[in-house]
């Protein structure tokens, strides 16, 4: 059972990666977050609902920051504590199993108590651990990049180096054949791994006396390296994506070195103080997110990484002259996304008025 316990503590991990991946809200978390979402849609049967409960509705929104923020923070750590404390609880209970070379069944060394020895090497490697990933942070920290823009078509999205051989896996299944590469090969694998105790009933437990399990760990251990690999090897050969890419982690390092800035910005609040004081532009506010101008152009104009701030444009354009932008947009403008904007011509009025408003 403690063995089975492990297994079960392996997966939360996963799942804690999983989740935690979103928390950021930046383009490779929203995007990597939405291929992983989708995989899940391939389970017959029950993926659609999978999917929709996991993303709280058809699109990834605020309502699916909650849901990950709750199984990162709450859920799973509950569970990897009430896991911990019964994988401790059973390996006390059978004991530990000695040297490799130790018959379990029938031990030739004198039995010790779980405490001080055990607690002790184990509060040491945890400690070493500890340090271990403090020092892995403090040299090769994460990178954050700029926040999450869903109407970005040109983001090639990349997980990091852990699951990019589940990515590459993914790859290789399409259509009909996506059962058997998202849940049935997966699930003959998991289902291997955990039968292994009740399949393999030896004492033998030197490694290199047990040449058929180890070689089927080492030969899975191969194949995830393998895939990762292959991916990095096929995005480097790919000019496109690999130009991509390089543009992605420039944006990432230019919005790294940024000095902070809350997403309350002041530009931001005074706009939102305006919309509210005055009727015609708070009814623009709404014509500005109902066209999903602020899917390009960022909350109360503020700007993204896909379009410019409209912060201070009226001073630029008298309201004639932004009313034919917004009809008849220009080149620049069309090659950046920018759709001509058909309304009547109070709603028109109404967003102009919100645009004149960002100062």
């Amino acid at each position: 059972m403690g063995g089975l316990s492990g297994c079960v503590l392996f997966a939360l991990i996963l799942g804690m990666a999983f989740t935690g991946y979103l928390l950021p809200w930046d383009q490779r978390a929203y995007f990597a977050t939405a291929v992983g979402t989708n995989a899940a849609s391939e389970i017959p049967w029950i993926g659609e609902s999978l999917k929709r409960m996991m993303r709280g509705g058809t699109e990834m929104g605020t309502l699916t920051i909650s849901r990950f923020f709750v199984a990162h923070v709450f859920l799973i750590p509950a569970c990897i504590f009430a896991l911990v404390a019964s994988h401790i609880f059973l390996f006390c209970k059978a004991g530990a199993a000695g040297p490799v070379n130790e018959n379990p069944y029938e031990p030739k060394l004198k039995p010790q108590l779980f405490y001080p020895r055990q607690v002790l090497m184990d509060l040491s490697l945890t400690a070493l651990l500890i340090i271990g990933l403090g020092l892995l942070c403090f040299f090769v920290p994460m990178q954050l990049g700029p926040a999450a823009n869903p109407a970005d078509a040109q983001y090639v999205p990349r997980p990091e180096w852990y699951y990019l051989p589940i990515f590459q896996w993914l790859k290789y299944w399409h259509g009909a054949a996506s059962l058997v590469g998202v849940l049935i090969i997966p699930s003959i694998l998991a289902a291997a791994i955990i039968a292994v105790p009740f399949l393999d009933r030896g004492i033998e437990r030197r490694p290199w006396k047990r040449p058929v399990a180890m070689g089927a760990y080492a030969f899975v251990i191969f194949v995830l390296v393998g895939l990762g690999l292959r991916s990095e090897y096929l995005d480097r050969h790919d000019s496109g994506v690999a130009q991509q890419l390089a543009k992605q982690k420039t944006e990432e390092q230019d919005y790294m070195r940024k000095p902070f800035e809350s997403e309350l910005s002041s530009a931001s609040l005074a706009a939102a103080n305006v919309a509210l004081a005055d009727p015609l532009s708070a009814k623009g506010k709404g014509v500005f997110e109902a066209q999903s101008c602020n899917a390009c152009h960022g909350d109360a104009g503020v700007g993204t990484a896909a379009a410019p701030a409209l912060v201070g444009i009226s001073a630029k354009f008298s309201p004639a002259q932004l009313a034919d932008l917004f009809k008849h947009p220009t080149t620049k403008m069309t090659a950046g996304g920018m759709p001509p904007i058909d309304l009547p011509p109070d709603d028109l009025k109404a967003l102009i008025a919100y645009v004149e408003s960002l100062k």
